[in-house]
């Protein structure tokens, strides 16, 4: 039995165009790639560069500033477990600013991909998470990133996967 998708007819929309328009469709939407976040780091060292993983540190000298190209960037540092300071951003994410407010000064655990260069030292871009030290295990884990599309937001598609699935 076919089952047709349930939300908005401006979402189905966007997903008819992508050839989505029943669950078992969803069921055969495949990820683009995956991102590995089971490696806990607490200390940092140069063979971690462009690794993923949750990096473990205390959240301090949190910034919200404007780039050159009139963009939002809210940046903190994070200082591991061996003193490294890791500089970690967002780019266009003001939002961001009030919520990591919570965490200033605290332990916090970043997933993301580890980035080292010689002039600005090592840094996280654009982390998938930043959450409080003992909720690391909520965000060490695999996670599937899908295509992205403009009008869904990927917690809403995943979510209508899991839907998808929880139907099976």
């Amino acid at each position: 039995m076919v089952q047709e998708l349930e939300t908005t007819p401006k979402k189905l929309q966007i997903l008819a165009k992508k050839g989505i328009t029943t669950k078992e469709d969803l069921l055969y939407f495949l990820p683009r790639k995956y991102n590995d976040f089971t490696n806990v780091y607490r200390e940092v060292l140069p063979i971690h560069a462009e690794q993923s993983g949750c990096f473990i540190g205390k959240l301090v000298k949190l910034t919200k500033s404007q780039t050159a190209n009139n963009c939002t960037m809210v940046k903190f540092t994070l200082i591991t477990g061996n003193n490294q300071f890791v500089t970690v951003k967002f780019f266009g994410k003001a939002f961001m600013f009030k919520y990591l407010e919570n965490f200033k000064n605290t332990v916090v655990a970043v997933a993301g991909t580890l980035h080292f260069d010689d002039a600005d030292g090592f840094s996280i871009n654009e982390p998938a998470h930043v959450v409080p030290e003992y909720s690391v295990r909520k965000i060490s884990k695999i996670e599937p990133v899908y295509t992205k599309f403009t009008g869904i937001s990927e917690d809403y598609l995943v979510g209508l996967i899991d839907d998808a699935i929880d139907e099976e």
